[in-house]
Parts: structure tokens; sequence; C-alpha cells
């Protein structure tokens, strides 16, 4: 196929079954664990069109959380259209999760051992349950601070004489329940960042919350794919912390993060 990547064992959680003589699968938050294949290539994205052709109309792509060696993340699986027998024939075959590889370089830094990583995954799982079991919340007011904006009013950037950057805009008619995700986060990870991470950590969010929606092209989308896709890149953030390579940049000129710079923009260790 001309794909590329890397093959890992994983664990999601749904049902398996037989539809019409093929492989089925319903994710479900609350069924029993089901070992998969995980895919991480960074050639997925020019891919989706063919592999969407390809399963056809009896298969939707959906986003769905997983697990594998201590860690979380967010994968794009296959999902039957078909209506769930209650009687679930086990299928033949695993099915096959893929997730869009995130590169760049990072700075190495020792990893603060007062932070108890284990209890902000474990929080960060019981908030990807949540999403997809579509139990999401709804902030009173849509965020703004740490140089991000969630708003679903198209911005006008200010003029080329602002004394003060223009925040990072997410525009979005979820939100309300955008900012409920952010605020959530920024409970779990309140003891992993301080002053200086926080534009970085918030940042983040923000540019994965644009490329989804840059992704789904003015399209119709599920507000639980779009919370998905920024849970996961707090996910592989958490990772970076707990290793001690989350990078950020000490003085962020003009509202610019490291999450900006190519890699070979950004500041060596």
């Amino acid at each position: 196929s001309g794909l590329s990547g890397e093959w890992a064992s994983c664990i999601t959680r749904g049902n398996k079954g037989v539809v019409d003589g093929f492989p089925a699968f319903w994710w479900d938050p609350h069924g029993p664990e089901v070992e998969v294949q995980v895919l991480t290539s960074p050639g997925l994205p020019a891919f989706w069109s063919r592999l969407d052709e390809f399963e056809g109309g009896g298969y939707r792509r959906i986003l769905a959380p997983y697990t594998t060696v201590g860690r979380l993340g967010v994968a794009s699986v296959y999902e039957s259209t078909s209506r769930q027998p209650v009687d679930v024939e086990v299928a033949p075959t695993p099915v096959l999760e893929a997730r869009q590889e995130e590169g760049g370089s990072t700075v190495s830094d020792t990893p603060d051992e007062e932070v108890d990583y284990g209890e902000i995954r474990r929080q960060l799982s019981s908030l990807l349950v949540e999403i997809g079991s579509d139990r999401i919340g709804a902030a009173e007011r849509p965020r703004g601070g740490a140089d991000v904006l969630i708003t679903s009013k198209q911005p006008v950037p200010s003029g080329p004489g602002a004394f003060y950057p223009d925040p990072r805009f997410v525009v979005t008619d979820h939100e309300l329940e955008l900012s409920w995700l952010f605020e959530s986060l920024r409970d779990i990870f309140y003891s992993a960042i301080d002053g200086c991470t926080k534009i970085e950590f918030y940042g983040r969010l923000a540019n994965a919350a644009d490329r989804f929606l840059s992704s789904a092209a003015g399209g119709p989308y599920e507000v639980r794919h779009l919370l998905l896709a920024v849970t996961a890149e707090a996910s592989q953030m958490l990772d970076e912390m707990e290793s001690g390579t989350f990078e950020y940049l000490a003085i962020a000129p003009g509202g610019l993060i490291a999450d900006d710079l190519a890699p070979g923009d950004k500041p060596a260790s």
C-alpha cells in the first residue's frame, strides 16, 4: 500500500462480531477489553480517503481511546454501521486501529518527582470514558486565558500596531463543550503545569483542536470526536512530562509556542 509505520498491541473496549461474513466492531466504553493493533504512521492523513473508500459504507471511522503499557491514546477505528446484534458472534480477526504520529523534537528536562503522574493518568482515563460515553459538560462561558480564546464567532485580528498580540483562537460552534474540556484538563494537570509551562500546555491543546477542525473542513462532526482529539494531545503531553521531555519556550514572543516551530527551529538542550 506504500504506507509504512509501526504496529503495537493495545487495549480498547467494545464488542467484536461478524456482519455478512465480515469482521465487525462496536466501540463501547463499558464493554469488555478488546486487544487490537495500533498503527502509528506520519503518512496516515494522506491515506484516510483511500482507507474510507476501501472499508465502504459498512464501516464508519470514529475516534476511540486505547491504552498500552501504561499509556493513554486516541485512535481512529472503523466501527460497523450495522446495528449490534444481541448475541454477538466472535469475529475471527482483531480490529485494527490507527493514529497519526505526532513528530517533533523535544528538550530534555528532569521530571518533577512531586507530581503524581499515575493519578493524572487515572483521571485522564476517566475523562476519556466520560467523553466516549457522551457525558459531556458545558462551561458557563467560553474560555479565555493563557493566550487562548475559544469562541463561536470568527475573530477580527488586531492591526499591526496592537500593543498585545492576538490570542490563539479556536473557532467552533461547540465553544462551551470545548471550554468545559479545557477546564477539566486544567484541574487534572494542576500539579504538573506552572506559570512557565501553561502557555505551551494550553497552546498545544488549542493547536490540536484547530488541527481537528481543519481536518473536518467545515463539514459536520461529532463534538466528542473534537474533545477526544484534544484529550489525545493532553495524553501525549503527559507522557512527555513524565519522561522529562516536555518542551516549552521560556519567553513566548508574540504568543509563539514551541509547538509552532519546525523541528529544526526548536531550542536545543
